[in-house]
């Protein structure tokens, strides 16, 4: 059974991607630009894909 936080997930998920931008959770993006030059949030499966992506083995 899926719960309502995954679908609200999901949906966001999709809207931001049609959009163009990237979805940056627990309100870090208030830190891009003040101590960070770049700020991304990533679930498991994203995170796996970048490293695999950037650091290939």
């Amino acid at each position: 059974m899926i719960s309502e936080s995954e679908n609200r997930d999901w949906l966001n998920s999709h809207v931001f991607r049609i959009a163009g931008q990237e979805i940056i959770r627990f309100d870090l993006s208030r830190f891009q630009g003040l101590y960070f030059r770049e700020v991304h949030t990533y679930t498991a499966e994203q995170f796996e894909d970048y490293l695999t992506k950037h650091f290939p083995a």
